[in-house]
C-alpha cells in the first residue's frame, strides 16, 4: 500500500532503527497534542494523506525528532506509543483508537465553540443599537454550553438582521429546565422552525411528544 511505503520513506530517517518499520514506531510517542487549521489543507506528514484539518503530534523519545499526522496514523500501524493525560502508556489498542477519538472530539468541540463565539462578537461589534447584552450571553453560553429557547431565538434574529455569518447547527440549545421546556412549547411556530437545525434529538423527541413537531 503507498500509506505504508510512505510511512517508511518518511518515518525511518527519523528514527534511531533505520530499517525495521515495527521497531521504528515503537521510538514514537502521542501525548495528546493537536493543531486545528480551520480548513483542509495540511498533508499527513507520515502517509502522505493530504486535505487534512487536524494534525496530531508524534515524537521520537530517542531522536526527539516529530511529525504532524492524521489521527488515524497514530493507531493504523499499532505501534506508535499512546499515552493517557497523566503520563501512562496505553497498552490495549482498543483504548489507544479511544483515547485519539476522544481527542477528536476535543478538537471538533473546541472548533465550534470559537465559532460560536467568534459569531457573537462580530454581532456585538456590528449591532450597536440592540440591548442585547453579548458578554453576558457568552458568560451563559460557557456555562451551560449552549442558549435558552428565548436566547436562541432572539441571536437568530438578530444575526440575519444584521447579516452577521453565523453556523446555525453550532448554537445548541439548553432545555433541561421547566421553565425552558414552557418556552419551547409556547414559543410561536414562525419561531420555532428556525430553531430545528439547533435541537438535539431528544429535543426533537419532545416536541414532537407535544404536537409541535
Amino acid at each position: 500500500m503507498n500509506w505504508l511505503n510512505n510511512a517508511k520513506k518518511n518515518l525511518l530517517p527519523l528514527s534511531k532503527e533505520k530499517r525495521r518499520f515495527k521497531y521504528a514506531l515503537k521510538e514514537w510517542d502521542y501525548r495528546g497534542k493537536w493543531k486545528d487549521y480551520e480548513s483542509s489543507g495540511a498533508v499527513c506528514q507520515l502517509c502522505e494523506q493530504e486535505m487534512l484539518r487536524y494534525h496530531f503530534e508524534i515524537r521520537n523519545n530517542q531522536t526527539h525528532k516529530r511529525l504532524l499526522v492524521g489521527s488515524k496514523c497514530i493507531t493504523r500501524f499499532g505501534g506508535v506509543n499512546v499515552f493517557d493525560d497523566y503520563g501512562n502508556l496505553i497498552t490495549d489498542i482498543s483504548e489507544a483508537t479511544k483515547r485519539v477519538k476522544r481527542d477528536i472530539q476535543k478538537i471538533m468541540s473546541a472548533a465550534k465553540d470559537r465559532s460560536v463565539l467568534e459569531s457573537l462578537q462580530n454581532l456585538a461589534n456590528k449591532d450597536k443599537k440592540t440591548e442585547i447584552n453579548i458578554s453576558d450571553l457568552i458568560q451563559y453560553y460557557q456555562e451551560r454550553g449552549g442558549f435558552t429557547p428565548n436566547q436562541l431565538s432572539m441571536l437568530i434574529w438578530r444575526f440575519e438582521v444584521m447579516a452577521v455569518p453565523y453556523n446555525k447547527t453550532f448554537f445548541k440549545m439548553v432545555a433541561r429546565r421547566k421553565r425552558e421546556r414552557q418556552q419551547l412549547l409556547t414559543m410561536q411556530d414562525w419561531k420555532l422552525n428556525k430553531l430545528v437545525p439547533c435541537l438535539t434529538q431528544s429535543q426533537r423527541e419532545f416536541l414532537a411528544a407535544h404536537g409541535r413537531l
